[in-house]
């Protein structure tokens, strides 16, 4: 029974939702919005304006469309032409084309392009998403030769250029026309840094390129290099001369206009106009089950600033960006969603405050998050969380291209989690994954189930990925199965305790270096980022001991890391960048156990030091 200090409000079939959230809105009684069964377009984002509001699906089968849909004729045609403005739709959106410069300048966590919108537009038959037009079908296009004036270096060997002009190896891209309409999608230096590119000209009779500023901070390389087979290689989006399936479109935002191949018997297709399905800024006792969202550009649910949340029962399909944000919201409970097949990530959250570590209370569970990052395919994580406190536990994900989990800041607990088949597009990357902070502290990774990584072409990635300094970290009872590469990396990091592990079949069960004592850029990050941390207050010096006196050590070394009491079958076991690193690490109680067949990885550490018993 509902008390009578709330206002229900039904809406069923029929009925428009932006009135229903207007009429919310403007009440001074708390609210639940009950929606019936069934298919709702919709047409604006709706925003939540007042506290004490509850959104309810009717037997968790609501279904939210942000798209509009529009009847087609597919009599005798192979290309249907759609005109937007004739069809009640204005804007056509832009390609979303970061992360640029600015964000890989400061690539410790993925926050600056969380937000980051993706296609733009998009569109949809029967739930189905149809593909923009794409050159090559599959696989990549390389660079040739890179022609900028500024030249970058690889071990003192040129590579490639900083400016994005160059020639590619298949001459078919100078023959597109309207390129100013394509966009260029590369992995233009390295497998985790992806970019896309409006075309700036194609000269067609030099064959030469140019692709549009902001340039990739990294620069453009020589495709096919010795040391990378993945370098300078590009796709081709938005390519009207190449649609030939079924499904395919490009379009003409000059002109307005959508070409579209449709399916035998289409008769009608939907076209996203709704960025954000729902948002709120500044509000408090937030209740949202029970719904399906798809069909929109940027993100499902976006609140920002916000509190006392409870998320449940909700699928989160189809959208431009990401599934679920949370930006500064505390006690946000997310469970038992569904969210696939985004442009961006699947659920990213942060709250609480590190200088005074305040916890978030922020809980993500009993989640599955699978097949995301569509548009953005790298430092696009299943789950991202960020600040103190959150936890992230009993969710699977799986099929994801970069990062399954990625997370920055301080006492996060990541238990429970099952996580196969990330980074499938990148072998530098990590199911799990922090980097580049002295002052990450307390985070606890515990009985996850993470296995069958086998990264790009099945070189292999990472297990747990501690990059570029992150320290201080408890691994334990976790199971790593079947990961050609490594299980654990621990990059040149401090204080971390590992133990109580499973490792099966994997080629190194734990990898330790010592990075940081080589590497004046690191050195000078670190310190900045440890600069940025009031670490000599009470509450930090309480918290974390070991991080008030980092000085008095030699602070680039990795010390106060303890292995123990793992087991590890098969596999090379522990490999050290140098032996002098069990003299500064507690490496005792492991069991090592031999099977006849061991995974094979293409990178050669004969050289390091290996403990296998």
């Amino acid at each position: 029974m509902v008390s009578n200090d709330y206002l229900q409000i039904w809406v069923r079939q029929g009925d428009s939702l932006e009135a229903a959230f207007k009429k919310a809105n403007a009440s001074d009684k708390g609210v639940i919005i009950n929606i019936a069964e069934g298919e709702y377009e919709v047409y604006d984002t709706l925003v939540i304006k007042r506290n004490n509001i509850s959104i309810i699906g009717e037997n968790n089968n609501v279904k939210l469309k942000g798209s509009k849909k529009i009847q087609i004729d597919n009599t005798g045609r192979t290309i249907v032409t759609i005109n937007l403005k004739k069809n009640g739709i204005n804007d056509a959106g832009q390609f979303g084309q970061g992360p640029f410069k600015d964000f890989w300048e400061e690539y410790d966590i993925p926050k600056p392009h969380m937000t980051d919108f993706g296609p733009g537009m998009e569109l949809f038959y029967k739930n189905r998403h149809m593909p923009v037009s794409r050159y090559p079908k599959d696989g990549y296009i390389f660079i040739k030769k890179s022609l900028g004036k500024t030249y970058t270096y690889y071990k003192n060997e040129r590579n490639g250029s900083a400016e994005g002009i160059f020639i590619a190896d298949d001459d078919e891209i100078t023959t597109f026309k309207n390129f100013n309409e394509i966009m260029l999608v590369g992995y233009w230096q390295y497998d985790w840094a992806t970019q896309r590119h409006m075309i700036e000209d194609i000269d067609k009779n030099t064959g030469i390129i140019k692709v549009k500023k902001p340039y990739h901070c990294f620069g453009y390389r020589d495709g096919r290099s010795y040391f990378d087979d993945r370098a300078g290689m590009f796709y081709a989006l938005n390519v009207k001369e190449k649609i030939s399936l079924p499904g395919e479109w490009a379009v003409n935002r000059k002109n307005m206009e959508v070409y579209l191949y449709p399916y035998e018997g289409q008769k009608y297709v939907e076209i996203s106009c709704v960025n954000d399905m729902i948002y709120a800024n500044g509000y408090k006792n937030i209740k949202i089950s029970g719904i399906s969202i798809s069909q929109c550009r940027k993100s499902g649910i976006v609140l920002e600033n916000c509190s006392d949340i409870n998320l449940s029962d909700i699928n989160i399909q189809n959208v431009g960006a990401w599934g679920i944000l949370g930006e500064n919201c505390n006690n946000m409970i997310v469970s038992q969603c569904e969210i696939c097949h985004t442009g961006g990530g699947g659920i990213g959250i942060n709250g609480g405050n590190r200088q005074t570590l305040i916890s978030c209370g922020n809980i993500i569970s009993n989640c599955v998050i699978h097949n995301i990052a569509v548009w953005h395919k790298t430092y696009m994580a299943a789950i991202d969380i960020s600040g103190v406190g959150c936890t992230i536990s009993q969710n699977l994900i799986y099929d994801v291209p970069h990062f399954g989990i990625v997370f920055s800041g301080n006492n996060h607990i990541i238990e429970k989690n099952e996580i196969k088949n990330a980074c499938y597009e990148s072998n530098d990357a990590g199911a799990v994954y922090s980097g580049r902070n002295y002052t990450y502290r307390g985070n606890i990774i515990r009985y996850n189930y993470i296995h069958d990584l086998y990264g790009y072409n099945n070189a292999g990635c990472m297990g747990v990925y501690f990059d570029d300094g992150m320290s201080s970290a408890s691994v334990y009872g976790n199971i790593f199965t079947n990961i050609p590469h490594m299980a654990v990396l621990i990059g040149g990091g401090r204080d971390f305790k590992i133990h109580n592990n499973i490792f099966f079949n994997c080629r190194m069960a734990i990898n330790y270096d010592k990075r940081i004592f080589f590497v004046e850029e690191l050195q000078e990050r670190l310190k900045q980022r440890l600069a940025e941390i009031d670490y000599k207050s009470t509450i930090w010096k309480k918290a974390y001991p070991d991080l008030y006196n980092i000085y008095d050590n030699n602070i680039y070394l990795p010390l106060g890391n303890e292995i123990y009491k793992n087991t590890v079958i098969g596999g090379e076991g522990f490999a050290l960048q140098m032996r002098d690193m069990c003299d500064i690490t507690k490496i005792f109680d492991n069991t090592f156990i031999d099977i006849k067949e061991n995974v094979k990885h293409k990178s050669n550490y004969d050289d390091w030091h290996y403990i296998t018993k």
